[in-house]
């Protein structure tokens, strides 16, 4: 069921919880008159304005089918694209939702936390200053996280950073498959 008018209508099961999981943007597409929409989209487009490319969803490791829809190559919107081998007809949340990040929501300029504990927007030279500071009270207790979409080559020069700082800590988001050869060690 449904708590609140417009805006601030919420979807909820009526036991004092949200509805909330890494598919409820889902409930969008499943909606059979329109009603529920897409807050970031609604009203800025029109169906014939926009352009669909259909894609694969990079952001899990299910290459999930997209269709991202565009206009003036500007991303509008990305929808589910039906594949009953990957995905059937169903869209993380994260990839449903990417798209806001690229334009609103985002930081423009590096941030610094102040002794207050506020985080405070600083031209790049200061905040490689206080990076710097930082690395160097770290005594090598410092370890390299690196993503999923990481390249091999900014993996090396991250292993080579931690190295450099009398670490040797490496911690990666994906698993590597266990056998003989295998070495990241640069």
């Amino acid at each position: 069921g449904t708590t609140g008018r417009g805006n601030d209508m919420q979807i909820g099961t009526y036991v004092e919880k949200l509805f909330l999981t890494e598919l409820s943007g889902n409930v969008i597409d499943l909606c059979p008159v329109g009603a529920l929409t897409n807050k970031p989209y609604s009203f800025v487009a029109r169906p014939w304005e926009i352009r669909k490319v259909d894609s694969i969803d990079v952001l899990d490791a299910v290459g999930s089918n997209i269709v991202v829809s565009t206009r003036t190559n500007e991303v509008l919107r990305i929808l589910p694209r039906e594949n009953e081998d990957v995905n059937e007809e169903w869209l993380a949340d994260k990839s449903r939702f990417a798209c806001d990040g690229l334009k609103r929501q985002r930081l423009v300029a590096p941030m610094v936390r102040m002794p207050n504990g506020e985080l405070q927007a600083v031209e790049w030279e200061g905040a490689l200053i206080a990076v710097a500071k930082a690395l160097q009270k770290a005594n090598g207790q410092i370890a390299g996280v690196a993503g999923q979409l990481a390249d091999v080559e900014a993996m090396v020069a991250l292993k080579d950073l931690v190295n450099r700082l009398s670490a040797e800590h490496l911690a990666t988001e994906q698993d590597f498959i266990k056998g003989s050869g295998i070495d990241v060690r640069s």
